[in-house]
């Protein structure tokens, strides 16, 4: 009960807002997908590479992005950048489930560049917390 009291006060604050979900692994992918998208009623869209979500911001700009940091090819904080670039005002929120390594090497805490960081396995009351909560 007190869960579904937090996903009505989510819904009201961040009503019917574009939300991004990119994770290479399509499990989480999917489970923050259904939970954002049907629970919390976020216009929803997946995506299981950073460049694949990248290709869309072209046409379509999310209002929230939660993205995996860890990814082949491009990583969660290049496409948090870029995202960042032409939509100053996106709220970011970056998962890891290994916050010191982004699979080419080590990275260091400097790159987060003030994004919020979640750690895995983290609880979809955390994640709906920084989603709703007012930006720095």
């Amino acid at each position: 009960i007190l869960f579904v009291r937090e996903v009505s006060l989510v819904m009201a604050a961040v009503a019917k807002q574009r939300l991004f979900v990119v994770d290479d692994q399509a499990q989480i992918a999917d489970a923050l997908t259904i939970v954002l998208g049907r629970m919390a009623e976020f216009d929803v869209e997946t995506f299981y590479d950073a460049r694949s979500a990248l290709l869309r911001m072209r046409d379509c700009l999310p209002d929230i992005l939660v993205t995996d940091v860890n990814m082949p090819e491009m990583d969660g904080i290049d496409l948090a950048e870029a995202l960042q670039e032409r939509y100053p005002s996106c709220k970011i929120i970056l998962m890891s489930g290994n916050p010191y390594s982004n699979g080419r090497g080590e990275w260091k805490a400097d790159r987060l560049n003030g994004f919020v960081l979640l750690l895995k396995p983290f609880s979809i009351k955390q994640l709906l917390c920084h989603i709703a909560s007012e930006p720095l």
